[in-house]
């Protein structure tokens, strides 16, 4: 396997790009379809935006002039948790935030992280 600078594997970004051609062929079928407008095709719509977030993030990890987009996109994905886990989104949010200087919304979104680390914690405990 081949890693950048991040650890992130070239085949996390084979992955994302699948799934970016799958969504894509998926609202392209449900829009030619009498669906349009329907529920499934709001959701498929949104999970191609998600997927192309992803695939564009990981391939812009390994570029040193593309870090600003790269947190401006873990940003943008936070608006979707209601699909990426929470926690996961908020974590790297704030790591990226960080390693771009935006100091302010990086302890926002670590803050984040911790309550939602601690809402799990107490959630294992209590059963």
């Amino acid at each position: 396997m081949v890693y950048n600078r991040y650890c992130i594997c070239v085949c996390e970004i084979h992955f994302y790009l699948f799934l970016l051609l799958l969504s894509f062929s998926k609202v392209e079928d449900l829009a030619q379809s009498d669906e349009t407008g329907s529920l499934s095709h709001r959701e498929f719509e949104q999970h191609l935006l998600i997927s192309h977030y992803l695939a564009t993030r990981a391939a812009f990890q390994g570029s040193e002039q593309l870090e600003h987009l790269v947190a401006k996109l873990s940003v943008s994905l936070l608006r979707h948790t209601d699909t990426v886990p929470a926690d996961k989104a908020f974590f790297e949010a704030g790591i990226h935030c960080r390693a771009v200087g935006m100091d302010n919304m990086a302890f926002v979104f670590g803050n984040r992280f911790l309550d939602l680390c601690d809402v799990s914690a107490c959630m294992i405990i209590s059963g």
